[in-house]
Formats: structure tokens, C-alpha cells, sequence
């Protein structure tokens, strides 16, 4: 899949974008997936979350330190109130507003997350730190 188009419009909000990220785009990029369940959908678009987050490379810091490894946009979730991260690892984390969630510790188990509904794991408020 070409990723042109998110690698640009990532380059142009974020900064550098690690290969990880390149991986899961090439492989899942605009996927769209709406469950039955209310609240329960999610796209990998990286696109509709510039467009419904202010987010630029000093944004994603707090996200960043507090989970240690520097993060990549790669989605939406939750009708596009949560964005979806990514760190060089592959580890996959919600966020909304300053509570960061972990959706899986890799690519596959967060998607089969997304979708089934299961509870994400909170990590706590990015403006707290580091847990």
C-alpha cells in the first residue's frame, strides 16, 4: 500500500516517523472497523486525527515520556474521540485528552482489542508523568 499520503501529512505534524509505524501503515492503513456495540470503531488513518487533534511533535512529548518511547499517530478510536499511537516497539496506546490506555503490545493484539470491545489498560494522565 502506498503510504505517501500518511507519511506527508505525519512529516508535516509530527516530526520523523519511526519504521514501525512505516510496517503497520503499509500493512493496515485505512482500515476502517465499526462494531455493533456503541463507541466501539476505530480507522487507521493518521489523516483524521490531525483533523481532530491539535497534535504536533511537542504535542506527542508528554504521550512520549510518559510511556517511555517516542510515539507516532497512526488513528482514530471511539467515534475519532481517542487518537491511536504507536512506538517504535509496535506497542499501540489510546488517548484521550491527557489518559493514555494501552491497547496492546503489539500491532495484532491492539487491533483484536479495537475490536472486540475488551477494556484497554489505563496507564494514567500524561500530565502526571511517567506511572
Amino acid at each position: 500500500m502506498d503510504i505517501s499520503p500518511f507519511e506527508q501529512v505525519l512529516l508535516d505534524n509530527t516530526g520523523p516517523l519511526h519504521e514501525r509505524v512505516r510496517e503497520f501503515l503499509s500493512e493496515f492503513g485505512g482500515l476502517h472497523v465499526q462494531s455493533q456495540r456503541e463507541g466501539n470503531d476505530f480507522q487507521t488513518d493518521p489523516r483524521l486525527a490531525t483533523k481532530n487533534f491539535h497534535i504536533d511533535e511537542e504535542g506527542l512529548s508528554d504521550y512520549s515520556a510518559h510511556v517511555g518511547a517516542p510515539v507516532c499517530c497512526v488513528g482514530v478510536a471511539s467515534r475519532a474521540l481517542m487518537m491511536l499511537l504507536m512506538d517504535p516497539a509496535g506497542r499501540m496506546f489510546a488517548v484521550m485528552d491527557d489518559l493514555i490506555y494501552l491497547a496492546g503490545n503489539s500491532p495484532h493484539v491492539a487491533l483484536e482489542s479495537l475490536c472486540s470491545g475488551r477494556p484497554l489498560h489505563e496507564l494514567g494522565s500524561a500530565e502526571a508523568g511517567p506511572e
